[in-house]
């Protein structure tokens, strides 16, 4: 799973889903259904992160999660 960044800041630049925390699942999210997605930086060290992910459909809470991922060269070696 890849994040890709719009901002200039993190050009040629692709993060890196690693580990999912403290999901909740709280509503059934079915084909059709729009969902918007609201992510809060939590912490940034180097070149890792934690966000807090909420999974909204009608304005209703569908999932909350904590998502930590790293951010590498597109270019480089993983």
């Amino acid at each position: 799973f890849i994040f890709i960044f719009n901002s200039l800041k993190f050009k040629n630049q692709t993060a890196y889903l690693g580990a999912i925390h403290q999901a909740k699942f709280r509503k059934v999210v079915r084909p059709g259904d729009v969902l918007k997605l609201h992510i809060v930086m939590e912490k940034k060290k180097s070149n890792m992160g934690i966000v807090k992910a909420t999974a909204l459909v009608e304005g209703k809470k569908a999932c909350t999660a904590e998502l930590m991922f790293a951010v590498y060269d597109r270019d480089e070696k993983i």
